[in-house]
């Protein structure tokens, strides 16, 4: 099942030099890079940053393409990393240094989904306070509903429970496992707040001693991997996309009129223009129940605001429909782009019925031919 809309991600070109894990010194007036939008980190807001999603593409990337890394499944990074922001227009390696801390050095580890998801639900634990800890990623994307329980402590995964919801590793388009192994790089700085993160068996790949700075990471990034310019992925101050916030709210369903009624439980901020609300299956309108994880339907729901004339792609988890909202409140339609009997879903059917047709041709056949078999040996006997 499709859980989120993937936040794009800038991975691009080789190093200049294959294998190589330096980066060449330069001077504090050479130009690294140039970016038409602030990279902002203003401070620890739980409220997702387009210099820490940069920030952990690199690492992704630099992961890739560098040893002593292997190629890891994924990245991330936390807020404590950075100690500035970095403006718009050309980007200097004394730029970078302000924006990143000079001991923050990223590390390797291999270990379960089921430590990862843990791990992940205690970087979220004080959402949507200001927390130092909170992690951005890279190559994953999920949604967070601070509303849940939390996965306890003798329990696996559960959507149902869980804080962390969506958790999608975008190689694959798949659901990340409990039990599968994943190389992960990070900063560090996580593993100190995160110690259970090296439980059950897991693996330093990369120990600190060993790792590559921040700061020559991010360095190369710029450099090689986006070729000296900031891409329109990183335009949004807030982040792309990749981790998505619930707000509390509440949402009612209007039969009569086909619509929804939302209010936020939350005072709205002047410094975050969108929030997310979660319309989970069981409120959905009849018409609408049931294609939450089915695979017969691959396309998405939309939105559609009152008084507005377009209408918004919503992201989705296991369980829910997360929406995109501006105001406190108001009322909105949902609908779905693509249903059973569009080309794509029948494709899928008719194939199937082909696949169908084909066995019960050859049951019939195979009846057959056992019938005549049968039927001249009963006239030998005779």
């Amino acid at each position: 099942m499709s859980v989120l809309k993937k936040a794009g991600t800038a991975l691009a070109a080789a190093m200049l030099l294959a294998g190589s894990v330096a980066v060449t010194a330069r001077a504090d007036g050479d130009i690294i890079a140039v970016s038409d939008y602030d990279l902002t980190a203003a401070g620890p807001t739980c409220l997702g940053s387009n210099l820490a999603d940069l920030t952990a593409d690199a690492m992704h990337w630099y992961a890739g393409k560098n040893g002593p890394y292997k190629k890891a499944d994924f990245a991330w990074v936390s807020e404590a990393v950075f100690t500035g922001s970095i403006p718009a227009g050309e980007i200097s390696e004394a730029a970078i240094r302000n924006a990143i801390a000079e001991d923050a050095v990223m590390v390797e580890i291999k270990t379960t989904g089921g430590q990862i998801m843990r791990a992940l639900e205690a970087t979220v634990a004080n959402v949507p306070e200001a927390d130092p800890d909170f992690v951005t990623p890279a190559n994953l994307a999920y949604v967070i509903d601070m509303s849940q329980p939390g996965i306890p402590a003798d329990e696996r995964y559960s959507e149902k429970k869980s804080k962390i919801l969506g958790l999608d590793t975008l190689d694959d388009d798949e659901n990340m496992s409990w039990i599968e192994n994943y190389r992960v790089v990070l900063d560090a700085g996580s593993l100190a707040y995160l110690p259970n993160l090296l439980e059950e068996d897991a693996t330093m790949v990369v120990e600190q001693e060993n790792g590559v700075s921040l700061r020559e990471i991010v360095t190369a990034y710029l450099r090689d991997g986006l070729k000296g310019t900031v891409t329109e992925v990183y335009a949004d101050e807030h982040g792309d996309g990749r981790i998505l916030v619930v707000s509390p709210s509440e949402v009612i369903f209007d039969e009569e009129n086909n619509s929804y009624e939302y209010k936020l439980r939350t005072e709205i901020k002047d410094d975050k223009g969108i929030y997310w609300i979660a319309v989970p299956e069981d409120k959905l309108s009849r018409k609408l129940q049931g294609i939450i994880g089915n695979r017969l339907y691959r396309g998405s729901f939309r939105v559609k605001f009152n008084g507005s004339e377009e209408d918004i792609v919503c992201a989705q988890t296991r369980y829910n429909v997360i929406i995109p909202v501006t105001e406190p409140s108001g009322s909105f339609t949902l609908a779905y782009n693509e249903i059973i009997g569009n080309t794509g879903n029948l494709l899928i059917l008719l194939a199937g019925m082909a696949v169908f047709g084909l066995i019960i041709g050859i049951t019939v056949l195979v009846n057959r031919a056992g019938s005549r078999r049968q039927s001249k040996y009963n006239s030998r006997r005779r």
